[in-house]
This record gives C-alpha cells, sequence and structure tokens, in this order.
C-alpha cells in the first residue's frame, strides 16, 4: 500500500480504500523518452454489513481526481457506476512520471449489493 485513503462509514454501508503504487520497468528499446515510470492503482473495499454478513456495495456517480483535477469527466461527464468487491477491487488505474500524486474520489450514493453472488 503506498497511501491509505481512509474508510467511509454510513449505516450499513463500509467501504474502506487505499492507493498501490508501483514503478514501471522500462525496456526502452525504441528510444521513446517519455514513458511513464509509476502505476497508481484506486483500490475500495467493501465491508458493508446487512444481518451481520458482509456483502458487495454499489457505488454510483463516482469521479476520480488527481491532485484536486477531474481525470474521470471526459470518460465519464456524470460520474461511473461500479461494484466494490468484499476483496480489493481497483476502481481506477494511472500511469505518470509524477513520484507523488494525490487522488480523492467523490460518489452521489452507494447501496449494498444484497445476492448470492
Amino acid at each position: 500500500m503506498y497511501k491509505n485513503l481512509g474508510s467511509w462509514n454510513n449505516s450499513e454501508i463500509s467501504i474502506i480504500s487505499y492507493i498501490t503504487k508501483e514503478k514501471i520497468l522500462s525496456n526502452n528499446q525504441k528510444g521513446i523518452t517519455e514513458l511513464p515510470k509509476f502505476k497508481y492503482e484506486v483500490v475500495f473495499v467493501s465491508k458493508s454489513k446487512h444481518k451481520n454478513k458482509i456483502y458487495k456495495t454499489w457505488i454510483y456517480n463516482a469521479k476520480v481526481f488527481i491532485n484536486d483535477v477531474e481525470v474521470s469527466i471526459e470518460q465519464y461527464p456524470t460520474g461511473f457506476t461500479t461494484i466494490i468487491n468484499t476483496i480489493p477491487t481497483i476502481i481506477y488505474r494511472y500511469e505518470t512520471d509524477n513520484d507523488s500524486i494525490n487522488f480523492r474520489v467523490t460518489w452521489k450514493y452507494s447501496r449494498i449489493l444484497r445476492s448470492n453472488n
């Protein structure tokens, strides 16, 4: 884990989040100088409970910000919807030359996915 983004709790909904950072090893045979050096991944894990059982969580209208700039707006102008599993779930991946960046994720609402799957 590179950076803990904290947890979000509201009634039955509970999500923990963190960032991973990996150095990209380059086999630059073509002389390209502008290759990204780091891969960052925003990871969420659902800890949402209903009747003492942990379930997946839906998040709706999610938006990703890097250094306070919304980076998901071109692909998802109103935000995206995703299912957060009870195991680590990558919700956004970003490659860059920057050794240190700040992530923030927002969403409008969420709900527990109560199913047998």
